[in-house]
C-alpha cells in the first residue's frame, strides 16, 4: 500500500487557511458592538411646560441582547448625550451657546465604563436646559443621542438614537410678565452707577457677584467691551448691526449668570484688593480671589482693567493667572 507524505509546512498553510474561514464565520455571524442596546427617553414630570421652565428628561439604556455589553458614561453628561429638538416643520433648535461654548472648550473627560448584563437597564435623569435655551414656545419633537464611547465632534454616525416624545411648551402668562418687568424697572431706579475709585469698583462688583446681586454685578461692567473679549459672542458681536448687538449683549449677561469657570462671573468666595494705579482716563486694580472647590480653594491673581466715562469708573477687560491651591 503506497503511502502519501505531506510536508509540515503545507499542512501549516492548510489549518491557517481553515483557522481563516472559521474566523470569518464568526465575524459574520456576530452581532454588531452594541448591537441590542436600545435608548428610550421620557418626561420626568410630563405636563404642558412654560417658557424657560425646567425639563428633566428620564433617559435608560436598556440591553436587550443575549450578551454583556461594556459602555462607556462621561461625568460630564454632554459627552455621552445629546439630543435634538425640532418644530412641527421640521426645523431643527439650535444649541444654546453657552453648550455650545462648554462642549467646544479644550478639557479633560472624566468617565467610567459601565457594564450591561443581559435585560439589565440603567436610567440617567438629564435636564433638558442644559443643552438648549427653553424660552421657545409651541409644540417640538426631541429624541436622545447616546454616545457609547463618548461624543468627540457633531457626528451622528457613532450614536444610538432614541424614540421620539412630544413636549408642549407656552407662553409665560402676561401677568407674570407685567410683574417681572415692574421689579426690572424698580431695581434699575434703585442701583445706578455713582462715582467710585477704581479699587471701589472692583470691590463693590466681586461683593455684588458673591451676593448674586446681578444688577450690582453689570453696573459697573462696560459689556459693549467685554463681550468682545469672549471667542464665541465677538465674531457676531462686530458683525451684528446695532439692534442685534443688544440681543447679544443680553444673551452675553445671562451666560455670565451661569457660573462659568474661566470667566469673570465664577463666584468667588472671598477677596483681597493689593495693588491700584489709574491716570486721568485708565486704570488698573490687582486684586488676588479665592475660589471654593468640592474639599480645597484655589487663588487666582486678578488684574482688572477700566476705564472712565464722564465721572464714572468701568472695568472693560481683565487678566487672570492660577497660583494654585490655597488653605
Amino acid at each position: 500500500m503506497k503511502k502519501t507524505f505531506i510536508p509540515a509546512f503545507f499542512m501549516l498553510i492548510i489549518i491557517s487557511f481553515l483557522s481563516a474561514d472559521d474566523n470569518m464565520s464568526n465575524q459574520n455571524n456576530s452581532e454588531p458592538k452594541y448591537g441590542g442596546i436600545i435608548v428610550k427617553i421620557e418626561l420626568a414630570n410630563p405636563k404642558i411646560y412654560q417658557q424657560n421652565d425646567d425639563i428633566f428628561l428620564n433617559v435608560k439604556i436598556f440591553n436587550s441582547s443575549s450578551d454583556e455589553k461594556y459602555m462607556i458614561i462621561a461625568d460630564e453628561k454632554r459627552f455621552s448625550f445629546d439630543f435634538k429638538i425640532v418644530t412641527m416643520q421640521n426645523r431643527e433648535i439650535e444649541h444654546s451657546s453657552e453648550y455650545i461654548i462648554s462642549f467646544h472648550r479644550i478639557q479633560p473627560i472624566f468617565n467610567s465604563q459601565i457594564r450591561l448584563a443581559p435585560n439589565e437597564a440603567y436610567i440617567y435623569e438629564i435636564r433638558l436646559n442644559d443643552y438648549f435655551d427653553l424660552n421657545i414656545t409651541g409644540q417640538y419633537f426631541v429624541k436622545c443621542l447616546y454616545y457609547p464611547e463618548l461624543k468627540l465632534n457633531n457626528s451622528e454616525t457613532d450614536a444610538i438614537n432614541s424614540n421620539q416624545l412630544s413636549i408642549n411648551i407656552r407662553p409665560e402668562s402676561i401677568k407674570e410678565e407685567v410683574i417681572l418687568e415692574e421689579k426690572a424697572v424698580e431695581e434699575e431706579k434703585e442701583y445706578y452707577a455713582t462715582k467710585r475709585s477704581p479699587d471701589e469698583v472692583v470691590d463693590f462688583t466681586l461683593n455684588a457677584r458673591m451676593k448674586e446681586e446681578w444688577n450690582k454685578f453689570f453696573l459697573y461692567l462696560d459689556l459693549d467691551k467685554l463681550i468682545q473679549t469672549n471667542n464665541y459672542f465677538k465674531q457676531k458681536y462686530t458683525k451684528a448691526d446695532v439692534e442685534r448687538q443688544k440681543e447679544l449683549i443680553n444673551q452675553y449677561k445671562d451666560y455670565l449668570k451661569k457660573n462659568t469657570i474661566d470667566e469673570i462671573s465664577f463666584l468667588p468666595t472671598k477677596f483681597e484688593i493689593i495693588k491700584t494705579e489709574y491716570s486721568s482716563g485708565r486704570g488698573k486694580v490687582d486684586a488676588i480671589v479665592y475660589y471654593r472647590y468640592q474639599d480645597y480653594y484655589e487663588k487666582k491673581y486678578y488684574t482688572f482693567f477700566l476705564n472712565k466715562k464722564g465721572n464714572i469708573w468701568y472695568i472693560y477687560s481683565y487678566e487672570v493667572m492660577n497660583l494654585g491651591a490655597a488653605k
